[in-house]
């Protein structure tokens, strides 16, 4: 800060005075003012003025009041002391208009418009400390962060923290500001300021530059179609991982993928690319974050001020990740259009291709095998059994249709697909004998169908399903004299469509599982039911049953496709439930906490990450964290991590860093969701992980031995100490007072307060009190003298408790001590003195 005196009204000799502080005075942290001129003095003398203490009042003023002293003034604030001088906080514009801060002390501020200017790369203050690079970026940070655009009180909060970093305030400010420090507050300085300036500064000690971009994850083995899922990250110079930084991603044509990602702060960001074409791929990311450096106005006149330039100055990170992306492997998936047809009526195979690219051209050959006297195997397409070949142009990845074609001899035929190899895919064909594409060519047979339903509709990830399939057998004649033979599959998950599973295309649907079954010859009747194995879903999403009844020489083949609502159901991802426990709700500075976190509803063999992130300190009220939401928005980070839950139960945080100053620290915690687990945010500030950090409050009660007692007998002090921490001991002193003159006989109006009070020091001494409870004094030494006694305890001030004193005089701390009385002896003949005739007994003599 600077400290200006107001403008006096105006004679000749303040009129020159007056000019003269226009031409010395700056807008800085400068501790100088002007003494008066005498009529003999040729020139103004500078002398040092003492700082303003923080014990000083100070108030806001109108910027006017500061502005006589320097028209270029922008920004910030103006303070007034009850001494009458202003100070200014702010920033100040050249005569180019660039906004810039003041960072010398007691030098001119208005900067000529050719001021060169120069990075801060070996910044020293003018008092030759040099200023690390961590502050020098960590304030960088905040003039990209908050210069732009700052109003008056960011602006104020701005040029606080660089007057804290420079250090060359002698004595006005506290100095040598570290990253990671908190930053101190002073009472002159508008506590608004205070605040914005910590903001500032807890973010600039996590996240000054230059920045680091990292990309991570493999591209090796990597062929045309197929995805793989990279991560990426972006590392501030502190080594923290930096939210909300947007990565720009860009690829050549052998690749494609998003174009821009915003990092997290808590873990990697991941995105999936996809395989274009064959040959070498290059993926670029690049970010622009804080420079290290900042840039300075750097007059060459000494006595003019150097000021930071409030303008951004950033940096490019950028990285680069290569790899080869080889041929694909195409997918075809084929169906046939009917799966009993008579003789001589046409059908054709439904063939579906993946992982082709767009644009790339073929011609597909499609060969039909049979007839066959049962469904044919894996081996048996043999050139003997060739019956029509056919062709087709494929153009990417796409379903086609073959031509159709027609046979007149019965039996089994089957399809098999050929693609050749092209410069970015490699050949593939089909194997011979898939059901799917194998069509019977018969006369008519019974038409068995099914109907199916699945166990439950609506399910969470992890949940098993079965399907019931309950057959529909027309009525016939013949008995059925062979077994029905089919398959169930279960494909999915499919993504839902606006929290559903009716109308989603479960084209291209991964199978989740299939098996075969039977139904005996004698069970072949309308109603009969099935009900296949349980199946575990294992993310969430849209899953379906589809059937199959194979033919043979009685039963017509039959479809039961996947997708019907009666075998669809919807897995949720699961929610699982998290509370936690702080292990002290009250704590002593210099100690530490951790947190119990316990998870219910995880699934059987599901494990999960939890971020836990420890915010604090925030200022307690009425020494209470029992505070709003509002009161943790920009919480400074004290201690962060993750744990692993393998399961439901209990899991602990690690103990934090011990801490450092009181207020209020509370945990919040986030379950990171994955396929299987939603996310579930457990937010900072409830009470049960919330702790308050302050020193303990001893307080002590006591009780004297005996309230009346005799002289040349001991007294001893029962105490009860309470208030005490966990982690906290302290030492009691304790004294023994008196004699004081009783009154009336008693000690209860005893003034032990009186200035002319002359009770002295009988004894003293102290014992440590390890926790609350009860403790004794040794005894006293032997009391001498008559009178009131009264004991007094206190307890010290330390780093970890507040002092505490049991003023004396107390009824129940206080005895009255007596001399003891003699005992009347009755004489005379029935007395105890009688007169005895004494007489020589042996060698013992007369009382």
């Amino acid at each position: 800060m600077f400290h200006l005196h107001p403008p006096p009204r105006l004679t000749w000799r303040r009129a020159v005075r007056v000019l003269t502080t226009a031409l010395t005075l700056t807008l800085m942290l400068s501790g100088l003012s002007l003494v008066s001129l005498s009529s003999s003095t040729a020139a103004p003398v500078a002398a040092k003025a003492s700082a303003p203490s923080a014990r000083v009042a100070a108030k806001m003023a109108p910027k006017a009041d500061c502005r006589p002293y320097d028209p270029n003034l922008k920004n910030g604030v103006c303070v007034r002391f009850a001494d009458g001088r202003v100070t200014w906080l702010g920033s100040l514009v050249n005569p180019k208009g660039r906004i810039f801060f003041c960072i010398d002390k007691g030098k001119d501020s208005r900067l000529p418009a050719t001021a060169p200017i120069k990075s801060t790369k070996d910044l020293k203050s003018q008092y030759g400390k040099a200023i690390r690079k961590q502050e020098r970026s960590a304030l960088n940070y905040v003039i990209l962060e908050y210069a732009a655009g700052a109003g008056d009180t960011d602006s104020a909060a701005i040029h606080y923290l660089i007057r804290l970093v420079m250090s060359d305030t002698k004595g006005q400010l506290p100095g040598n500001l570290r990253v990671g420090d908190e930053v101190p507050g002073q009472g002159a300085v508008p506590a608004d300021v205070i605040r914005r300036a910590r903001v500032m500064w807890n973010k600039a000690s996590a996240y000054y530059g230059p920045w680091t971009l990292q990309l991570t994850g493999s591209t090796a083995d990597i062929k045309v179609g197929q995805t793989r899922t990279l991560q990426a990250s972006v590392v501030s110079s502190a080594g923290k991982r930096v939210p909300g930084a947007k990565i720009t991603l860009t690829y050549n044509d052998r690749v494609s993928g998003p174009t821009t990602v915003t990092s997290l702060g808590d873990r990697n960001v991941a995105f999936t690319i996809t395989a274009r074409k064959t040959g070498t791929l290059a993926i670029n990311g690049s970010i622009v974050g804080p420079a290290g450096e900042g840039k300075l106005f750097d007059p060459p006149n000494n006595g003019i001020q150097r000021g930071w330039i409030a303008e951004k100055e950033a940096d490019t990170a950028q990285l680069r990740l290569s790899g080869e992306v080889g041929a694909g492997l195409p997918e075809i998936a084929t169906a046939t259009s009917s799966k009993i047809v008579e003789p001589g009526v046409e059908f054709h195979d439904n063939v579906q291709i993946r992982n082709v690219p767009a644009g790339t051209t073929m011609t597909a050959t499609a060969r039909l095998y049979g007839p066959y006297a049962a469904q044919p195997a894996a081996a048996d397409c043999q050139a003997a059994q060739l019956a029509k070949t056919v062709t087709f142009p494929v153009n990417g990845s796409n379903t086609y249709p073959t031509p159709n074609v027609s046979v007149t001899d019965e039996g089994y035929y089957t399809w098999v697909i050929s693609l050749p190899a092209t410069a970015d895919t490699t050949a593939v064909t089909t194997p011979c004998g898939i059901v799917q594409e194998t069509t019977l060519v018969s006369h008519p047979l019974l038409e068995v169908t099914a109907a199916t339903q699945i166990s439950a509709q609506r399910s969470r990830a992890g949940d098993e399903v079965s399907d019931t399939i309950k057959l529909a057998v027309p009525e016939h004649d013949e008995p059925l004299t062979q077994d029905l033979q089919g398959t169930w599959t279960v494909v999915g998950p499919v993504a839902p469509i606006d929290g559903s599973c009716e109308g989603v295309d479960w084209t291209g649907a991964g199978e989740l599982a299939t098996a075969p079954f039977t139904v005996a010859a004698g069970d072949i009747v309308d109603g009969h039911e099935v009900t296949t194995p349980k199946v575990l879903l294992p993310a969430a999403g849209c899953y379906s049953y589809g059937e199959e009844i194979l033919a043979n020489d009685e039963v017509a083949p039959y479809s039961h496709p996947v997708g019907q609502v009666s075998q669809t159901t919807l897995a949720d991802k699961n929610l699982p439930k998290v509370r936690t426990q702080i292990s002290a709700q009250k704590v002593v500075v210099g100690g530490t906490t951790f947190d119990t976190i316990e998870v219910s509803d995880l699934l059987p063999g599901q494990s999960v990450e939890i971020a836990w992130t420890f915010y604090g300190p925030v200022d307690a009220v009425n020494g209470k964290c029992d505070l709003p939401v509002s009161a943790w928005v920009d919480a400074p980070v004290f201690d962060e991590g993750t744990v692993t839950a393998t399961g439901n139960g209990p899991i602990t945080t690690p103990v934090s860093k011990p801490f450092q100053a009181r207020g209020c620290y509370s945990y919040g915690e986030r379950l990171i969701g994955n396929d299987v687990v939603e996310d579930v945010e457990h937010p900072v500030g409830h009470v049960t992980q919330t702790t308050v950090v302050d020193k303990a409050a001893p307080a002590v009660k006591t009780l004297v031995s005996r309230q009346i007692a005799n002289t040349e007998g001991r007294l001893y002090d029962t105490v009860w100490v309470t208030g005490l921490l966990p982690g906290v001991q302290v030492r009691v002193y304790w004294t023994l007072y008196g004699p004081m003159k009783p009154v009336n006989g008693s000690c209860k109006k005893v003034n032990w307060d009186r200035p002319k009070a002359r009770a002295k020091v009988v004894d003293k001494g102290s014992f440590i009190a390890t926790k609350n409870g009860k403790y004794k004094t040794r005894l006293s030494k032997k009391l001498k003298a008559a009178g009131c006694y009264t004991y007094g305890e206190s307890v010290n001030e330390s780093t970890t408790n507040y002092p505490h004193e049991h003023k004396p005089g107390k009824k129940s701390q206080t005895s009255l001590v007596k001399k003891p009385r003699r005992p009347d002896i009755p004489t005379g003949p029935a007395g105890f003195a009688r007169t005895v005739a004494a007489k020589s007994v042996g060698a013992y003599h007369p009382f």
